[in-house]
């Protein structure tokens, strides 16, 4: 993800410009300060404060110690722990597994041999199933590619709307390193809830299943229910646009209702086209919201 560089007169109205820019909260993006905002001579004259910023990658999943003992006995054979000299008695079965903290499991080791199919020979200790990925040599598991992010994104969702009991089709795209899981059928509201809420949640679940598979980058990722931020996008560039012909024609400001982030982000862009007038992002979240005022106006604060 690339980085952006925004300036405000203090380092957190920089630092709000920025993520209105990325069109993300501040938990999701990382921030770099690169200037602070100070005051000139005698206080006539000030610098303004310059930040950088770029939505945060997720972070690698640590390597376990134990995963690595594991891979090891596997390099070593089936009975890796068992000496050369030794070999299993017939009949005498596996030794039942221990945690890691020591306890053993009760019964693991006759489950075992039913899903086995009987026997009491082979390994001596019960592994749980583990992702493919899991089961390459240490150094050599590869990177999450975006398809299949993308295919671990689409199931977690299909998975979530046939819980939910709903007749819906779940498909996926990826395009320029992001990510777009598209739900659409009828009835779909409960997915979406008041103002997209519900949506917002779901797609920060699905974000989240992402991140914890994906060792090493996760691409960006987007959740839509039957067309919903399609329309709502179109329908706040239409309102923003309205509101800032207003404006230009009272030469008032004018301030719009607390939204996300992201909403905040559209109004921005929309009215980018529109001469004679400029936004701002004013407010602490979750209550920030969008100031239309004419050009040349300043804010209060």
């Amino acid at each position: 993800m690339e980085w952006v560089e925004t300036t405000g007169r203090t380092v957190a109205e920089a630092t709000e410009s920025a993520l209105d820019e990325l069109g993300v909260d501040e938990a999701d993006a990382e921030i770099v300060v690169v200037e602070d905002g100070r005051a000139g001579i005698f206080g006539l004259l000030r610098a303004d404060a310059r930040v950088r910023a770029r939505v945060r990658p997720a972070p690698p999943r640590p390597k376990r110690t134990q995963r690595n003992r594991r891979r090891s006995g596997r390099e070593g054979g089936r009975d890796a722990n068992r000496p050369p000299s030794a070999p299993a008695e017939r009949g005498s079965g596996p030794a039942a597994p221990r945690h890691e903290d020591g306890e053993v499991t009760a019964g693991a080791a006759s489950s075992r041999r039913r899903r086995r199919g009987g026997g009491g020979g082979g390994q001596s200790t019960l592994r749980p199933p583990r992702p493919p990925s899991e089961n390459r040599p240490a150094g050599e598991e590869p990177e999450m590619t975006i398809e299949q992010q993308a295919e671990l994104a689409q199931s977690f969702v299909s998975g979530l709307v046939e819980r939910f009991g709903l007749a819906a089709g779940v498909t996926v795209a990826t395009e320029e390193g992001e990510i777009t899981v598209e739900v659409t059928g009828e009835d779909l509201g409960l997915l979406v809830g008041q103002r997209g809420a519900t949506l917002d949640a779901l797609q920060e679940l699905t974000r989240t299943v992402v991140q914890r598979r994906t060792d090493e980058h996760t691409a960006r990722l987007t959740v839509d229910v039957a067309g919903f931020r399609q329309k709502r996008a179109a329908a706040l560039e239409q309102f923003a646009r309205q509101i800032a012909t207003g404006v230009l024609e009272s030469g008032e400001a004018y301030a719009l209702e607390a939204m996300s982030a992201a909403d905040r982000k559209i109004v921005h862009d929309a009215i980018n086209d529109v001469e004679g007038v400029s936004t701002t992002s004013e407010g602490v979240e979750p209550r920030r919201y969008v100031v239309i005022r004419p050009d040349g106006a300043h804010s209060d604060e």
